[in-house]
């Protein structure tokens, strides 16, 4: 793994004790949700997964469906209008 990858992933869970104290600070646990979702997209980054993604979509022109996803697509939609 790249080495500043590995650190974001290390650096992340640093202050994670802060975030659940009697109340949950939720400045705190924004930035490590925030801190989770880079690292993950940095992994498939540097893994070649997000290109074979793309490029099997391409191929297949697959749209998957179904009750679960779209309910999370509807939740996605909604909490990223929440950051706007």
């Amino acid at each position: 793994m790249n080495e500043e990858i590995a650190i974001h992933c290390g650096m992340v869970f640093v202050a994670t004790g802060d975030i659940f104290e009697e109340q949950i600070n939720k400045e705190s646990l924004a930035d490590f949700r925030q801190g989770i979702r880079d690292a993950k997209l940095m992994i498939r980054s540097e893994s070649g997964l997000s290109e074979m993604d793309n490029f099997f979509k391409s191929i297949t022109k697959s749209t998957p469906g179904g009750k679960l996803i779209e309910g999370y697509r509807v939740i996605k939609k909604q909490h990223t209008k929440g950051k706007a």
